[in-house]
């Protein structure tokens, strides 16, 4: 079996029917989904989980358990398990635009030195259709970055700031020189969170953001990150 070019890294928690929903959307847009593998990280509390394989049996995705105490750390469980050469982060409420797997080549092919992609750590920098900050809420990388950081989505947030240090890390050391980040604002993403569209918010989602998610991650960002940030590196503006 070939190696895939694209590893779709999906969390999600007690929505089998928005879960497969993405997941459909994302191999219909693919230019080529045969180079596509999709891996779901479900909790093993999670009584929906039984819905979910039951909704698709027989299409080309995989699933990997376990006691996750948020979605950061069910991210970098389904990359711990991945193959593909590019690292995509995916959730519920994440709509990637037609073609999406050509329009991040293109953008990799555009860089001088293309030739080594898969040997040069880089993330590469979506737009989102209702952000306009600095925050990569789609988490993109190849498979040296991941290795360089020794994680996809560091797993040790529940689930609120994971994205922050994915970001001013990246930004970080490209500006140091030990990865590169792919500027792609012509690749845009639709974030379909309720706190942007203003639809009401499920036990899902006031489970991602509780206070309580929200204390731990700030904690452990200002913790983990704090040369960055006395730096000047920030996500918001």
């Amino acid at each position: 079996m070939s190696t895939p070019t694209f590893s779709l890294l999906h969390a999600t928690y007690g929505r089998p029917v928005k879960a497969i929903a993405a997941m459909r959307m994302a191999l219909e847009r693919a230019a080529m989904p045969e180079g596509v593998e999709y891996i779901f990280a479900v909790n093993n509390d999670d009584e929906s989980r039984h819905q979910l394989l039951g909704k698709w049996m027989g299409a080309p995705f995989r699933y990997v358990y376990g006691d996750f105490p948020g979605s950061a750390a069910a991210w970098d469980a389904a990359a711990k398990v991945s193959t593909g050469k590019i690292l995509v982060q995916m959730s519920d409420d994440m709509e990637l635009p037609d073609r999406w797997d050509h329009a991040i080549l293109n953008a990799i092919h555009g860089c001088a030195w293309s030739k080594d992609w898969e040997q040069q750590p880089f993330v590469i920098a979506v737009a989102e259709h209702y952000r306009h900050d600095d925050l990569l809420t789609m988490a993109i990388c190849n498979r040296a970055r991941y290795e360089q950081q020794g994680h996809f989505i560091y797993p040790g947030y529940t689930s609120m700031f994971s994205d922050d240090e994915f970001s001013c890390r990246a930004y970080a050391d490209a500006a140091d020189g030990l990865c590169v980040l792919i500027k792609a604002p012509q690749i845009v993403v639709r974030h379909e969170n309720p706190y942007h569209t203003g639809a009401p918010q499920d036990n899902t989602l006031l489970r991602q953001n509780s206070p309580e998610a929200y204390a731990q991650g700030q904690r452990l960002f200002v913790e983990r990150n704090h040369q960055l940030l006395t730096r000047g590196f920030r996500t918001w503006k």
